[in-house]
C-alpha cells in the first residue's frame, strides 16, 4: 500500500501514470518539481522517478526517472527517447506528450517490479543548517 502526504494535490491520486506504481510493495508519494516523485523501500528508500503532468511547467512536464551516470548509457539504449534533463543531469526524462511516453512508462514500470538497479537512487541524508548563536 502507497503512502501519500497531504501535502500532495489529490488530483494526483487518480492519475493513471501514478497509479501504474500504487501497487508496488514500500512505495511512498512525495512532492517534488510541481509534481509528485514515487519512491521505493528496498533495503534503503530510493526514490526511483517523478511525474508532472498538465499543470507543470512544459520543462518539467512528463516522466523523469533518476538513475546513477553509470546506468545512463543502458537505460539510453533500452529507451532511445529518454534524454537527460535540462537542469538535472542524473534525471532522464520523456514528455507525457511524446509518442514513445506509454511504451517507456510500462518499461521504467517493470524495471520497478524487478527492483532494477537501473532506475532510482538513495538520496544522501540532508545536513541541518546549524544557526549562528547570538551573543
Amino acid at each position: 500500500m502507497m503512502k501519500t502526504p497531504k501535502s500532495i494535490d489529490e488530483k494526483w491520486f487518480s492519475d493513471p501514470v501514478l497509479q501504474a506504481f500504487a501497487d508496488l510493495r514500500g512505495v511512498e508519494f512525495r512532492p517534488m518539481f510541481g509534481g509528485v516523485a514515487v519512491y521505493q523501500k528496498r533495503g534503503k528508500q530510493k526514490v526511483m522517478l517523478a511525474y508532472a503532468g498538465g499543470t507543470a511547467k512544459e520543462e518539467w512536464r512528463g516522466l523523469l526517472v533518476v538513475t546513477d551516470y553509470k546506468h545512463h548509457e543502458t537505460l539510453k539504449k533500452k529507451f532511445p527517447d529518454l534524454v537527460p534533463n535540462f537542469m538535472l543531469k542524473k534525471w532522464l526524462q520523456i514528455s507525457d506528450e511524446h509518442p514513445a511516453f506509454k511504451k517507456i512508462l510500462q518499461g521504467i514500470y517493470d524495471l520497478a517490479v524487478q527492483a532494477s538497479p537501473l532506475i532510482g537512487v538513495v538520496q544522501k541524508p540532508r545536513k541541518r543548517k546549524t544557526v549562528a548563536k547570538k551573543k
